[in-house]
């Protein structure tokens, strides 16, 4: 049986896959989805939100890969906390 992880850091098998498959023919048995789920905070920049684009070489993306990985977020989150916290 293989074993698999997220980004985040989840770990899940093929058994998951296979009852989470089952779960999707039986049409979401017992599912909400309009609760809020993991994930970016529905508050940061509902409507004003723009995507940003920033060139990285191949060592700061490993960085920020790295950061990312080790804080269990994505590396979109790295860089908001980064400017949230940074001195102005």
């Amino acid at each position: 049986m293989s074993e698999y992880t997220t980004a985040s850091g989840t770990v899940f098998t093929d058994d998951d896959v296979e009852r989470w498959a089952g779960e999707v023919e039986q049409g979401f048995t017992g599912w909400e989805f309009d609760t809020p789920g993991p994930g970016r905070p529905r508050t940061v920049g509902q409507d004003t939100a723009l995507p940003f684009t920033i060139r990285l070489d191949a060592p700061r993306r490993h960085k920020l890969a790295q950061l990312a990985t080790a804080r269990h977020v994505s590396r979109a989150q790295v860089m908001r906390d980064l400017l949230d916290h940074a001195v102005a």
